[in-house]
């Protein structure tokens, strides 16, 4: 019983506060911006990414652990940038390199994308105009 009161008034069982979200000792490692923070690194790094998601393939655990890390990974910004400004990569753009049934997983992950552009409204353009624009090409 006192140690659920203590735990309660935010003591542990050794008798130390408890840090809360907010607290200065509470912060693990200070961060300047959303490029050093390990999730975004992985997914930024191409060869890292890729590697995860052939882990897709392999035994049902290891793909299983891989689609988990990949749902922790913030978008992977190379795919999500080509897939938003699609118009402008016109020579090197290819709808059917990024929609490959070749490699299934990507294909998914690429569509998972697609679906979550249209599915919210995008910061520096309308939903709506980029629909157009993916229609039509």
């Amino acid at each position: 019983m006192v140690r659920f009161n203590f735990k309660n008034l935010g003591y542990s069982n050794d008798l130390q506060r408890i840090p809360k979200d907010g607290d200065p000792e509470y912060v693990m490692q200070v961060r300047r911006g959303i490029e050093e923070m390990p999730r975004y690194k992985i997914a930024a790094c191409g060869e890292r990414f890729y590697l995860l998601l052939s882990l897709f393939d392999l035994i049902q655990d290891v793909s299983l652990k891989a689609q988990e890390l990949t749902k922790m990974l913030v978008t992977n910004p190379i795919l999500l940038d080509k897939i938003l400004h699609f118009e402008k990569h016109d020579s090197e753009f290819s709808w059917s390199d990024l929609l490959s049934q070749e490699n299934t997983h990507k294909l998914l992950y690429s569509l998972e994308i697609i679906e979550a552009i249209l599915v919210r409204d995008l910061p520096d353009m309308s939903t709506k105009a980029w629909t157009r624009a993916f229609v039509e090409s």
